[in-house]
């Protein structure tokens, strides 16, 4: 990932609107010359009509420029968003790796959302990596309304050799027993030796409430 972040520049719309208005106003002057509303010699000033065409520039300028530094600003924070939705997914997936490196027999039950099966004395995060039973938040993303889990993470574990996904190379044999026909490797004999995940990031943008943005990774968790 990038380290750095995308900073929209701000225009000075004001200063620019003003030397719209300023070149405007000069090439008014120069064409009164030759004009049906020309003075008569040594006569100064502007009609209103000048007045007003400058005007409506310098509006229409202002407002577009505005916009520009309006819209320009709402990209990069989506931008911002996404990026911190990448790193905090990737570091579910990491966590999740050393937690199966001390206990990945009960790596399962640890990150499933059944509480009554977590192992005794462990702290189990479950499908939204909780901590001490409280779900993840990260500063800056706010949990979808839609989040399958009412959080901003969702642990999704394929224990089911017979699923079809290509992505994550199934159907394949994730215990080791050189078939591809159990539907639940947690329960099996033997137990799994691989552990493909799926972590997502579900989060609204903060300019658009109700919106639903997704970040995911998948992962292969291996028994060491």
């Amino acid at each position: 990932m990038a380290s750095g972040r995308f900073t929209p520049f701000r225009l000075p719309a004001f200063a620019y609107a003003l030397e719209v208005a300023r070149v405007t106003v000069e090439v008014l002057g120069h064409s009164r010359g030759g004009s049906h509303m020309r003075r008569r010699q040594g006569e100064a000033g502007f009609t209103l009509l000048e007045v007003t065409a400058v005007a409506g520039i310098f509006v229409i300028a202002a407002g577009g420029i505005m916009l520009l530094n309006a819209t320009m600003e709402r990209h990069a924070r989506i931008s911002q968003e996404f990026e911190l939705a990448e790193e905090t997914t990737r570091r579910v997936v990491e966590g999740i790796r050393y937690l199966g490196f001390d206990s990945f027999p009960n790596l399962v039950n640890l990150l499933d959302d059944d509480p009554s099966n977590d192992p005794d004395g462990m702290d189990a995060p479950g499908n939204t990596y909780a901590t001490g039973g409280i779900p993840l938040t990260v500063p800056g993303l706010v949990a979808a309304s839609d989040s399958p889990t009412g959080q901003l993470v969702e642990i999704i574990l394929h224990t089911d050799e017979t699923e079809v996904n290509a992505s994550m190379g199934l159907p394949r044999d994730l215990n080791g027993d050189g078939d591809m026909v159990d539907t639940n490797v947690n329960t099996s004999v033997p137990s799994f030796v691989i552990l493909p995940i799926t972590v997502r990031i579900h989060w609204s943008n903060e300019n658009s409430p109700g919106s639903s943005l997704v970040n995911t990774m998948q992962a292969l968790i291996a028994r060491r």
